[in-house]
């Protein structure tokens, strides 16, 4: 009954390693990917002036041609998009209150298990009245 037990703790613990990235790239081991999806953009958005997350409130989109897709919250000061999706993106944040904020020319990248992420900073200007 012991060899059971033992072998699922040595399963358990190639699996963990493997998803921290200590697998190898060699033939003889290949590299074993996990099912997760791991989100190509991240935009942290914050107020210039306090840094105060506003992520929450905020709304925005990424476009790669005709792809378009909603940045979801994933945090209070971050949304994230393109979900596993290399391409070059443009970026709009909106906020009542705030200016837009727009970048172009993000650059997703496919990695060997998932996309190469990129974190962009989004610091909102508050409106001129």
């Amino acid at each position: 009954m012991t060899r059971p037990i033992s072998m699922l703790s040595g399963l358990l613990f190639l699996t963990a390693l493997c998803t921290l990235g200590a697998c190898s790239s060699s033939p003889s081991d290949p590299i074993v990917c996990d099912a997760s999806a791991r989100a190509g953009i991240t935009v942290t958005i914050k107020d210039a002036e306090t840094m105060a997350p506003l992520a929450a409130t905020a709304r925005g989109v990424v476009r790669d041609g005709a792809y378009v897709d909603s940045l979801i919250l994933v945090a209070s000061d971050t949304r994230a998009a393109a979900f596993e999706r290399p391409g070059t993106y443009s970026v709009e944040v909106r906020l009542t209150g705030y200016q837009n904020f727009n970048t172009s020319n993000v650059r997703v990248t496919a990695g060997t298990c998932h996309v190469n992420a990129v974190v962009v900073p989004a610091l909102l200007l508050k409106a001129r009245s």
